[in-house]
């Protein structure tokens, strides 16, 4: 079966009602460079989180590393079995409860910025969403004028 194509004035007869309306350009574009701008200060507050766990992390290796250092040397020390294994002891509660320490900190800072994020995200979204319906509206009213 062959397709009929249609001419010039079949087209104008069936899509002559047709009207676009028109785009304002410069809304989308504004909207367009908040949402790079929103981009970037998330990607700039993702970079100072990661800069801070890292920071966060090689202080708490340093300090592990010395608490090392010194446990040693204390369990070197000791003169007897039960300095040892009281050394022994009292240096594993330390580094349990420095671990957990570190963990809690850990997740604080993930938990802010996770927030921060979110508020942020939202905010946009709310603003953007706020945008499109003025564009479409502002579309309409001009749809109807002509």
């Amino acid at each position: 079966m062959v397709a009929k194509t249609f001419g010039k004035a079949e087209q104008a007869s069936a899509f002559g009602g047709f009207k676009m309306p028109r785009v304002d350009f410069e809304s989308v574009m504004n909207s367009h460079k908040k949402n790079m701008e929103a981009f970037s200060k998330a990607q700039r507050s993702a970079f100072d989180t990661v800069k801070t766990l890292t920071q966060a992390h090689q202080a708490y290796l340093k300090e592990t590393f010395g608490d090392m250092r010194n446990h040693l040397k204390e369990v070197t020390q000791a003169k007897t079995l039960e300095e040892k294994v009281e050394a022994q002891t009292k240096q594993m509660k330390n580094s349990f409860e420095k671990a957990m320490s570190h963990g809690k900190n850990m997740a604080s800072v993930c938990q802010k910025a996770h927030k921060e994020h979110e508020a942020l995200w939202h905010g946009r979204l709310t603003e953007g969403t706020a945008e499109a319906k003025e564009m479409a509206r502002k579309a309409q009213d001009a749809m109807k004028k002509h």
